[in-house]
């Protein structure tokens, strides 16, 4: 992020947002992740029809 983009928005009080996150809201985080993107889960077929619908918005974003 460049100097602007952190000006912008992280330091600006009236735009960001600030959350308290607890050690176990990232353990369900990392679980719920981690089962959602595991290959052999329930959620495989879920997971590859979701990228399917919205594969021409994901191919949109600048992600490099």
């Amino acid at each position: 992020m460049d100097p602007d983009e952190l000006r912008d928005t992280t330091l600006d009080k009236e735009k960001r947002n600030i959350y308290r996150i607890t050690v176990e809201d990232v353990e369900k985080a990392i679980d719920c992740l981690n089962n959602y993107m595991n290959g052999s889960s329930k959620f495989a077929d879920i997971r590859k029809d979701i990228l399917l619908r919205k594969q021409d918005e994901i191919a949109k974003l600048n992600l490099i």
